[in-house]
C-alpha cells in the first residue's frame, strides 16, 4: 500500500502544487512570499467536471492506502479533501469515520454522521446499504 499511496500522491502533485512566482529564483533563492498555491480549476465545465473527478478518485484511493497503513490522520484529510469536492460521497463518508475510529473512540462525530447518511440512503443504492452495513457492523 506505500507504493500505492505514494503513486496517488504523484498524481495529486500534478494537480496541486507550489509554485514559486519570481522569475529569478534559482539564482536568488526561494523566498515565501514568492510561493503560490497552484489548484487549477480548468478552463470551461467540461473541464472543472472532469478535474474535479479525477481529484475526488485520488483523494478517495489515497485516503484508503492510508487506512492500510494504519496512518489515520492522513487519511481522515484526504477524505476531507474529497468531501469538499463531493460533500455526500459515500466512499468519503465511509472512510472518514474508520480514519476517525482507527486512532479514537467509536463515538466519534464522523463515525455517527456516516452510519446516519448511509441509514437515510440505503434505500437509493446498493452501494449506500453495503457501506452502512459495514458501518453498522463496526
Amino acid at each position: 500500500y506505500r507504493k500505492a499511496a505514494r503513486f496517488q500522491e504523484q498524481a495529486l502533485s500534478i494537480f496541486r502544487y507550489i509554485q514559486n512566482t519570481k522569475p529569478g529564483w534559482k539564482q536568488e533563492g526561494i523566498e515565501d512570499k514568492d510561493l503560490v498555491y497552484v489548484n487549477p480549476e480548468g478552463k470551461n465545465a467540461k473541464e472543472k467536471i472532469m478535474l474535479k473527478s479525477i481529484l475526488l478518485y485520488i483523494y478517495l484511493n489515497l485516503a484508503a492506502c492510508y487506512l492500510k497503513l494504519e496512518n489515520y490522520s492522513n487519511s481522515y484529510e484526504a477524505c476531507n479533501e474529497a468531501l469538499i469536492l463531493d460533500p455526500l460521497n459515500i466512499k468519503g463518508l465511509y472512510r472518514r469515520a474508520k480514519a476517525r475510529t482507527g486512532s479514537i473512540n467509536s463515538s466519534s462525530q464522523d463515525y455517527i454522521e456516516a452510519v446516519s447518511y448511509t441509514h437515510l440512503r440505503a434505500h437509493e443504492t446498493p452501494e449506500h446499504l453495503v457501506c452502512r452495513l459495514l458501518l453498522e457492523k463496526k
